[in-house]
């Protein structure tokens, strides 16, 4: 088979860079011949024989929308160059017909969730319609295939974009279970030492700061209000240091090192297609608070492997965390838990049942 997989970035970096990495290796691991149409591409892959890489030079980074677009042409000239089987397209950056696009996000689900509170908001949101527009045209006009990370993504490209559920098939994202593992005592210890922490509840929060959808404000509120011995480590953004309970990481290259310093996970998000980082904690054994709005929900159980948040409140994160705070046997048995549930969502689950998938498009069945 000859796959073309076109993405922003194809290295093992932001949460869909990742899955495509992912894809990319399994498929080459396979024998089958893969092409990367991408800015960048993790240098490992080029080791295979059967991968080529065809750089897509982007000559601006701002606005995001402006560059999915020139992304999506030059991609697309790139693309007529070869004859493949399957192509293997992320969302509104191709605008020709394809084989499988993989929707990680649905911006005109999250439209629902976005306020209006300053001017700059005002600018998110007409961004937000236009990468809506351009899904509804892409997602119905040019892809013969969708694939969803979620239920809850299948819903919305059904409800939104009226398209029909027979096109659509859902396959959960997977991760790197043989590198997300519960730490040893030395390397929980290392891990904490690196961000100056000693004895206290560490609450992680892994994701954008900048806007509002991850709900970085709401958790803030609720820090302020614990015990002073809950503290948040924030893994996002440029900002580093510590001002008082809060400890700021940055970008963290290895966030491995993060759910390994953390007493929890907490994912607050008013919108959250699938939520990767999740998954990735709970592979560590890390007890997990999540939104019911993040698509993870439909594989950690509220409960069992993990605890959903009924509103994204400060009010119901501060009673969530203190639950696991107060009750060490139950963060046990959701850590313990959700590292059971974690192992059977490898990237090479992820990977045969897209392999799979591609075999039954191209026997038309």
């Amino acid at each position: 088979m000859k796959l073309g997989i076109v993405n922003h970035y194809v290295e093992l970096k932001g949460g869909q860079d990742r899955i495509n990495y992912w894809i990319a290796k399994y498929m080459a691991e396979k024998g089958h011949e893969v092409h990367i149409f991408s800015i960048t591409c993790a240098r490992d892959l080029l080791d295979y024989p059967n991968v080529f890489y065809h750089p897509l030079r982007i000559p601006l980074r701002r606005p995001a929308v402006l560059r999915g677009i020139l992304l999506g042409i030059l991609g697309d000239r790139e693309r007529r160059k070869f004859n493949l089987d399957i192509f293997h397209i992320n969302g509104a950056i191709s605008f020709l017909p394809h084989e499988v696009n993989h929707v990680h996000f649905c911006h005109r689900d999250y439209s629902r969730y976005e306020k209006i509170y300053s001017l700059k908001d005002i600018y998110y949101k007409g961004v937000t319609f236009i990468d809506a527009a351009l899904e509804r045209y892409v997602f119905r006009k040019k892809a013969e295939w969708m694939v969803a990370v979620s239920q809850n993504v299948k819903r919305a490209l059904v409800e939104y974009h009226r398209i029909k559920k027979e096109r659509i098939k859902v396959i959960y994202n997977g991760i790197d279970t043989e590198d997300f593992t519960p730490p040893t005592l030395q390397e929980k210890r290392k891990a904490r030492e690196k961000y100056g922490i000693e004895n206290e509840f560490v609450v992680a929060f892994v994701g954008e700061i900048k806007r509002k959808r991850k709900g970085i404000k709401e958790v803030l509120e609720a820090i302020n209000e614990m015990k002073e011995n809950v503290i948040l480590l924030v893994a996002g953004g440029e900002k580093k240091g510590r001002e008082g309970r809060i400890i700021h990481a940055g970008f963290v290259r290895n966030i491995k090192e993060v759910y390994h310093a953390c007493d929890i996970l907490i994912l607050p998000s008013f919108y959250e297609p699938f939520g990767l980082v999740a998954l990735e904690a709970a592979a560590c054994g890390v007890p997990v608070v999540v939104s019911r709005n993040a698509g993870v929900t439909e594989v950690l159980e509220d409960g069992k492997e993990a605890l959903h948040l009924l509103e994204i409140t400060p009010g119901e994160i501060k009673k969530k965390i203190e639950m696991l705070y107060e009750n060490k046997n139950l963060a046990r048995k959701l850590g313990k838990n959700a590292r059971k549930k974690a192992e059977r969502y490898s990237w090479r689950r992820m990977g045969e049942e897209f392999e799979k998938f591609y075999l039954e498009i191209l026997r038309g069945e």
